[in-house]
């Protein structure tokens, strides 16, 4: 498995004074590596041009290419490729158990795991397993939160969103109303049987289908242009360009073997996990939730269609936890940054679920101000009770008021 770490370029007497957040891109078979990396947090961007906004400035980072067969993760044979979601957690469990002990001066460190998409759902199992190895006798215990970024949850919930989504946005009419809200009603009655290989292929025809009654729009980002013939996912549009600098510049740079080569391509690692992806876990972000001071950040793009808000809160308000009714009861609050509504926060105990405005399924490209301040919340130890700070709001008003008098 092939993993980069950056230590954090913060201004600090020891990079051991910042948090080490391990990132998780989706797919699954999404290279964090390379996509994260270069396009979304990393100190570079794809162009090789510094990134003003790179997360590094603020944490150690752990991108992890998962599962093996993605990004510079090989196997010398495909049968050794995950065919379930376990083994791909198993592997990640190896190679933390490996990376902590090369690194032991960051077993000590105050460790979070950070997923988007499936990346999120495999941020929500390893932690899991993680905490349940803890409790065996395992010593790495520097594990402190998730943070789970339009996360792949409860798939069910997402699809059934998809509809009424798309109507109340104008995107579709009353005819592709009914016909999309039909077709994911089967995936929902396909679930109760547990054949997930056919829950999979509802899904995917699900999707082929919405573009019939739209013309064609983006899935990530319902807001962005795209091309009336063509859509590109939002990952998929520079893999060629990626390839290119992975296999030649990062590849020279790294050191790394002449028959090392970089692997964009999701449809192998698809076909092997598909058969499980449609099944909801949120019985393990239960467990996580229960968990004594172990926080769980669910945060969504507003403008995500594919892991729509709707969705998400709509599994988020059915955990069954020990806080769930104070949670259900607490305040939905507005996430004011530097005098502007940024989205919203609805937060009790350990779980904050953030709606962020302006942005889509890619959180941070899309509204990096917004992320960076949820990620500071989830890794600040000091910041656990000002869930909403009421100065910021009479500050806001102020301002509001100020405004209206000139």
């Amino acid at each position: 498995m092939f993993y980069w770490l950056y230590y954090t370029t913060a201004n600090v007497t020891s990079y051991t004074e910042k948090p080490l957040l391990i990132w998780l891109e989706g797919g699954p078979g999404i290279p964090s590596t390379g996509y994260t990396n270069f396009q979304e947090i990393g100190p570079l961007t794809l162009n090789l041009t510094t990134r003003d906004n790179s997360l590094v400035k603020d944490y150690n980072i752990l991108f992890i290419d998962s599962p093996v067969g993605t990004g510079f993760s090989n196997v010398n044979t495909e049968n050794k490729l995950a065919r379930t979601e376990q083994q791909v957690i198993n592997d990640l469990i190896i190679l933390i158990e490996q990376f902590f002990m090369k690194f032991s001066i960051l077993s000590k460190v105050q460790t979070y795991i950070v997923g988007t998409c499936y990346g999120g759902r495999t941020a929500a199992a390893l932690a899991y397993e993680w905490i349940q190895k803890i409790e065996k006798g395992w010593n790495i215990t520097n594990l402190k939160g998730v943070g789970l970024s339009s996360a792949w949850i409860s798939p069910v919930d997402s699809a059934l969103g998809w509809a009424p989504y798309l109507y109340q946005n104008g995107i579709v009419d009353d005819k592709g109303y009914k016909a999309i809200m039909n077709l994911t009603k089967q995936i929902k009655y396909k679930i109760k049987t547990k054949d997930w290989r056919d829950v999979y292929d509802l899904f995917i025809n699900t999707i082929n289908e919405i573009p019939k009654y739209v013309g064609n729009v983006n899935l990530y980002n319902i807001f962005s242009r795209v091309n009336n013939h063509h859509f590109y996912a939002y990952y998929a549009e520079d893999n060629n360009a990626m390839k290119i600098l992975m296999e030649s510049k990062v590849k020279s740079a790294l050191n790394l073997p002449e028959n090392s080569y970089y692997e964009p391509d999701l449809e192998t690692i698809n076909k092997r996990l598909a058969v499980k992806i449609m099944k909801p876990i949120t019985k393990k972000v239960e467990y996580l939730l229960n968990q004594n001071n172990f926080k769980v950040f669910v945060f969504n793009g507003q403008f995500d269609l594919i892991v729509n808000s709707q969705g998400t809160f709509k599994w988020v308000k059915n955990l069954s936890w020990n806080n769930s009714a104070e949670w259900l009861a607490a305040r939905r609050e507005p996430l004011i940054i530097n005098d502007f509504i940024e989205g919203y926060v609805k937060s009790y105990g350990n779980l904050r679920m953030y709606w962020v405005n302006r942005a889509g399924h890619a959180t941070f490209v899309d509204n990096p101000v917004a992320v960076r301040e949820i990620l500071h919340r989830l890794t600040d130890d000091d910041n656990n009770d000002d869930l909403f700070n009421y100065a910021n709001l009479e500050r806001f008003i102020n301002s509001l008021q100020s405004q209206k008098k000139n």
